[in-house]
């Protein structure tokens, strides 16, 4: 599992990951409409938001491997977890 310091990292990677769609299309996506403006992204990501957040407290006790990010997306800490509630 990768778990994430907050919902709010979640939400600005997507954000991120939008933005450098736009560039990488040299802004034909972004001209066709066919990317999500930040407004949209960020409901869109509202209705995946309980169930990420309470993800993100039940399955870091239910994985095998554990793996924490920090808000750049670097590795910080890995656990390896056996015997698991």
């Amino acid at each position: 599992m990768l778990k994430t310091p907050s919902f709010d990292c979640v939400c600005q990677w997507r954000l991120e990951q939008k933005e450098k769609l736009r560039e990488e299309s040299q802004g034909v996506l972004a001209k066709s409409n066919k990317l999500m403006s930040p407004e949209k992204v960020a409901n869109f990501i509202q209705y995946y938001q309980c169930i990420a957040e309470s993800n993100l407290q039940y399955f870091p006790n239910k994985a095998d491997h554990l793996f924490h990010l920090d808000e750049q997306r670097h590795i910080t800490a890995y656990q390896h977890q056996t015997g698991k509630e």
